[in-house]
């Protein structure tokens, strides 16, 4: 008796192994969408133009919409007008075109047990993603979290599945706006840079201060013609280069950098062959702070803070910048010198070892 119980347990297990078997293959031969690894959107995910993210998970008038203009970038143009951080909205599309997706499910079949999407979140969806290539858009709208931990579900573009899909995707869509920012101001290539115009504001009194660059050295033109410091002027344009916008200014503060910017403490103006580019800088209400509000002239409507250093001593740029060399020789080259004195004279020889000595008038030593 207990051999037979025995064989009738084995012929049990033997029979579940099998059907789970056929189970697990018929799955993997089964052309689920789920399972593709082209993703959601298609295997044509990095050609898109267009990228929109709204919803109540992103918050009042934080509705996003991002375009792609030429080859490599990218442009926030709602809630605010800025460019976008190339790299990160690669890096989301890389996300998206790879999301992992645990199992699926039909709209039909929870309809039949009578389950609709509200159940699920997805009647009035949290937040929706679109993707689109010229005049094509994708959309698919995230839900609840759902029972197994650490993902949420998503209604797919074609409305009529539902999946599991990881967190973090959602994670990154939900980040804070500064997330996609790109930091840079100036973007015109340090090499190219040809002039700097500086308008600065003394206390309601306007100086305009012009230099150009003539081959390797540069020159002040305004408001007096006389030689610049060229390694001044190169290094404080390749500080001008590295500022970033350390914050974007929203409500009260906003309009606080737009009335101070009606009369900016310094217009800064870097030119090209092809084009310039001009940033308005105004104090803080806060005397002590160490940054400055400013607008950028490609986005008017866009205020944010900078730091203070880089802009140190610009407000005295026609005396900083000057060359306070009064002579212009190349030390090398110079192999005596001459001290006269009311009733004195001293020479100075350099000799071919490169040692100098003093020499007595009209002698001479070699």
């Amino acid at each position: 008796m207990r051999y037979r119980i025995t064989l009738i347990l084995f012929i049990v297990s033997a029979i579940l192994c099998i059907w789970i078997y056929s189970l697990e293959k018929g799955g993997r031969g089964q052309k689920n969408p789920a399972s593709e690894t082209s993703g959601l959107f298609g295997p044509d995910i990095l050609l898109a133009d267009r990228l929109e993210l709204r919803g109540p998970a992103l918050g009042e008038g934080q509705e996003r919409v991002l375009k792609k203009k030429g080859s490599d970038q990218w442009f926030i143009e709602k809630p605010m007008n800025w460019p976008a951080n190339y790299y990160i909205v690669n890096q989301i599309l890389n996300q998206i075109q790879f999301l992992p997706k645990e199992y699926s499910f039909t709209v039909e079949s929870i309809l039949k047990v009578g389950k609709t999407l509200t159940d699920y979140g997805l009647q009035e969806p949290r937040l929706e993603l679109t993707l689109g290539w010229e005049d094509m858009e994708r959309s698919v709208s995230f839900g609840l979290p759902s029972e197994m931990g650490g993902r949420t579900y998503l209604l797919g573009p074609d409305r009529q599945n539902i999946y599991a899909v990881s967190q973090q995707l959602e994670n990154s869509l939900l980040q804070g706006l500064e997330f996609w920012q790109s930091p840079e101001i100036f973007t015109l290539p340090v090499i190219e840079v040809s002039s700097m115009s500086l308008d600065i504001n003394d206390d309601g009194n306007l100086t305009k201060i012009r230099l150009e660059k003539t081959g390797d050295d540069w020159k002040l033109e305004a408001p007096i013609k006389a030689p610049a410091d060229s390694h001044l002027v190169n290094e404080r344009i390749n500080a001008l280069q590295g500022v970033k916008a350390l914050g974007f200014l929203s409500g009260k503060a906003k309009q606080e950098a737009e009335e101070a910017l009606l009369k900016p403490l310094i217009r800064i103006t870097l030119s090209g062959a092809s084009q310039g580019q001009t940033l308005e800088l105004a104090e803080t209400l806060e005397d002590s702070n160490p940054f400055l509000c400013a607008r950028f002239d490609s986005y008017p409507t866009t205020y944010f803070l900078v730091s203070a250093e880089p802009f140190r001593n610009l407000r005295r740029a026609q005396t900083f910048f000057r060359q306070k060399k009064f002579t212009d020789f190349s030390i090398q080259q110079v192999s005596s010198v001459r001290i006269e004195g009311s009733n004195k004279q001293v020479n100075l020889q350099k000799l071919e070892r490169g040692d100098w000595q003093v020499q007595e008038p009209g002698e001479t030593r070699w």
